[in-house]
């Protein structure tokens, strides 16, 4: 069964593991659905991540964390992952020039500070947008 829920919190350190492929920490992590899971990703979690997974060990009682993998959602990113975010400032760095070279007006500040200006009232429109749906 594939859930989806955000990080409540993180016990201990997470355990890393490097071969070929890079690094993989493992955490363990109590979710706000109240699930306990042991998973790893490529980069350290952070509380208040959501994450979309699937229980992938036995429940056999004695174990606090069951086993997990990660489930990528569509298009390929889980929400709260930085891959994702950067997407996201990129996206709004972008249809911020597009904004400030088709609007028509003489600015009074410099280029960069405008387009920061469009680029965070984007992101924070994408963000407010994310929560409604």
């Amino acid at each position: 069964m594939i859930k989806t829920s955000k990080i409540k919190s993180i016990s201990g350190s997470p355990t890393p593991f490097t071969n070929s492929y890079g690094t993989t920490y493992y955490h363990n992590l109590e979710m706000e659905n109240g699930d306990k899971i042991n998973i790893g990703k490529k980069s350290q979690c952070q509380i208040g991540w959501e994450l979309t997974y699937e229980l992938t060990g036995e429940d056999d009682g004695q174990q606090e964390f069951k086993k997990a993998k990660s489930v990528k959602k569509e298009g390929g990113f889980e929400k709260g992952s930085g891959d994702l975010k950067g997407v996201k400032i990129g996206h709004a760095i972008t249809n911020a020039v597009v904004l400030y070279c088709s609007d028509g007006k003489i600015h009074d500040k410099p280029i960069n500070e405008s387009i920061k200006e469009y680029a965070k009232m984007i992101y924070q429109i994408s963000d407010e947008l994310n929560n409604e749906l």
